[in-house]
């Protein structure tokens, strides 16, 4: 019940925030001096399958307000290219060129298609999770792992009512997987920092 109260659920007219930027997935180096790292995915199978194509973790410069968004999506239009795989769990690493300075992660949503239906669920009010990124350096966040949470419709139906990420550290695995994918990523340069959750937001991660 709590979060259903924290997630919206809106229709094609929903807003979200400009995706000012979108390489997220992509190697750029000469585009920034410091870089975010790590892996997103969603539980593809199983009593816990997400039924969500795309899941995406939003995060902005605490300075300029620059907002990115790092993706896992897995529709009829896009797929992100998976990077790795279980019988459970699927998902894709990522690192993205940014300036150096102060970010948060402030907003995170997971959408359905189905035809002319879009069902989105993304938190209503901003959150801030705060990372920095250092000149020349990697700032490695961790995998987030994409989940649904389950509600009842209002003929007792189970319906998806949101979703939350799992936030694990899968260092070794991803940087393998990452050294294999970007030839100019030096695991020397990063650093291992997982972002600290307060507990108000255990509905968003876990």
């Amino acid at each position: 019940m709590a979060l259903i109260l924290l997630m919206t659920l809106v229709g094609c007219g929903g807003t979200i925030p400009v995706i000012k930027g979108e390489g997220a997935l992509e190697s750029v180096s000469s585009i920034g001096a410091g870089f975010v790292a790590g892996s997103i995915g969603k539980v593809h199978a199983g009593e816990e399958r997400s039924p969500f194509q795309s899941q995406y973790i939003w995060i902005q410069s605490q300075e300029s307000g620059e907002a990115f968004r790092i993706a896992f999506v897995q529709n009829d239009v896009w797929k992100t290219p998976v990077d790795f795989e279980t019988e459970t769990i699927q998902g894709s690493v990522f690192w993205m060129p940014l300036p150096p300075g102060d970010y948060e992660i402030f907003r995170v949503n997971y959408e359905f298609t189905g035809g002319p239906v879009i069902q989105r669920f993304y938190n209503e009010e901003p959150f801030s999770i705060p990372f920095t990124i250092s000149e020349g350096r990697t700032s490695y966040l961790g995998q987030f792992m994409g989940n649904v949470t389950w509600g009842r419709s209002l003929l007792g139906t189970k319906t998806a009512a949101g979703g939350y990420f799992e936030l694990e550290n899968m260092q070794e695995r991803d940087f393998e997987l990452l050294s294999a994918k970007y030839s100019d990523f030096n695991a020397e340069s990063a650093d291992v920092a997982l972002p600290i959750i307060p507990p108000e937001l255990e509905a968003f991660f876990r």
